[in-house]
């Protein structure tokens, strides 16, 4: 790996609920569209679109996306992540949080409860 160079940095993606709507404030909407966006993943029917021409909308149209190309931004994107579920009060450390990453990054055990990312 040696003098190779990244030409393409992991981006950091994140969509806001339409209308900042308290949608998935109950736990059980969060597990049902976690276990749906699973099927769909498994099963290839995820296709991502700009949604122009749909009837129906549950995300808001702009996305931020952010390239990844240092540890310091990395980092300051996690914590964001992990402390978002502190700072809405749904659990005092962020390792708490069902569907956090954050269990992991401090001691190494895995979550069942988070979407993966399929390629």
């Amino acid at each position: 790996m040696e003098g190779k160079v990244i030409e393409q940095y992991p981006p950091y993606f994140t969509v806001t609920i339409l209308q900042w709507k308290k949608l998935l404030k109950p736990e059980k909407y969060k597990d049902i569209i976690i276990s749906s966006m699973k099927f769909l993943v498994t099963d290839k029917r995820v296709k991502l679109l700009d949604a122009k021409d749909r009837k129906y909308q549950f995300w808001e149209r702009n996305p931020l996306s952010v390239e990844l190309r240092n540890h310091p931004v990395f980092r300051q994107k996690l914590d964001y992540i992990n402390w978002n579920p502190v700072k809405a009060e749904m659990c005092k450390l962020p390792e708490e949080y069902k569907y956090s990453s954050a269990l992991f990054y401090e001691t190494g055990i895995d979550n069942p409860s988070k979407l993966r990312a399929v390629s």
